[in-house]
């Protein structure tokens, strides 16, 4: 014979010497058994939260997760077997304080959906700062992003146990709806979202970086027009520049945007921007002193020495360079239309 329920007063008989107490006999499987008992220490008024989740997690692995037969069993709603369940997820730790008191069923409630990790580090903080739950709330809102506004693709994120939308209606202390509470699976998405894009901006522009890898001066946008031209036809022929490309942000927000057309040597940008300054100049029969045509994209380029004929530099190949005549044709059409 095995006491299945009622361990508490059998011992008790035992310890007072009692021959005999009265008891029902029933032949069980050990499936059937475990839910007896189960059945009969959650029926118990002394239990914790976390010990009813531990008994909860149980039943339902011994009735074939039929929630439905569970509640009835239990007599309980779904929301509150649900909301014990996902209790359950409460790492070691997390149980502890909870059973010790160090934190309350609210704070267990926020940190069930985390991964274990993040569950031990803002456990210790919420015992050591002793932030109550609203505050404990308030700061884990501010860590956790919506959903919606991630950059990457959230069609697995509906049914993640990580996603706050699946239990804001069964915890009294939740983040809100829709919040991603996984922050290393929310970093590796969008990781993985800025290396595809970095993919799709080789093949289209052949040359890229992300901003990361950039100094916050590192490039200039192409303009074909303007104090900062290069003309029209040069524009073009930067195109086909190995120094021109894309850059992919990583900043907050804008994570896997692509934006083209730039420029990565500044000081080849800056020289195609003097002779076009100085070419449009003399179109519209004005005198331009090298140093002022230099001076539209700054001092850098007013400090480089002009190429020198019949000397190769290390930007003197053809590639990427256009024609003086192409650009003086391109550069009359813009003073035509400004003066026409």
């Amino acid at each position: 014979y095995e006491v299945v329920a009622g361990n508490s007063r059998f011992d008790g008989s035992v310890e007072v010497g009692k021959d005999s107490i009265p008891a029902l006999v029933r032949v069980m499987s050990d499936a059937e058994a475990r839910v007896a008992a189960a059945i009969e220490n959650i029926q118990r008024a002394n239990l914790t939260p976390i010990e009813e989740a531990w008994h909860c997690v149980r039943l339902l692995a011994d009735s074939g997760n039929d929630h439905s037969e569970v509640c009835r069993k239990l007599g309980w709603s779904r929301k509150l077997l649900d909301s014990r369940v996902l209790l359950s997820k409460c790492c070691d730790e997390v149980a502890t304080a909870l059973v010790n008191g160090q934190i309350k069923l609210g704070h267990a409630e926020l940190l069930a959906p985390l991964v274990p990790d993040e569950q031990r580090s803002i456990c210790k903080a919420i015992i050591d700062r002793e932030l109550t739950v609203a505050a404990a709330r308030d700061r884990l809102m501010q860590l956790t992003p919506l959903i919606s506004t991630a950059r990457f693709d959230t069609s697995e994120c509906a049914g993640c146990e990580h996603n706050s939308q699946r239990y804001s209606d069964l915890f009294s202390a939740s983040v809100g709806e829709a919040k991603c509470q996984y922050r290393a699976c929310w970093n590796k998405k969008t990781e993985e979202l800025i290396q595809v894009k970095l993919i799709e901006a080789e093949a289209d522009y052949g040359l890229v970086h992300t901003d990361l890898t950039l100094p916050a001066d590192g490039f200039v946008l192409l303009a074909a027009n303007g104090p900062a031209g290069v003309g029209t036809a040069q524009m073009n022929a930067c195109m086909s520049c190995p120094r021109y490309g894309a850059v992919v942000s990583t900043s907050q927000g804008r994570e896997g945007d692509v934006a083209g057309g730039y420029c990565f040597d500044k000081n080849c940008h800056a020289d195609h921007v003097k002779a076009y300054q100085l070419v449009v100049a003399e179109a519209n029969g004005e005198t331009v002193a090298e140093e002022e045509a230099a001076g539209a994209v700054g001092t850098d380029a007013a400090k480089k020495p002009a190429p020198v004929a019949g000397k190769k530099g290390p930007d003197s190949s053809a590639k990427g360079k256009a024609k003086p005549q192409e650009i003086k044709r391109s550069i009359k059409k813009v003073a035509f239309g400004m003066y026409g």
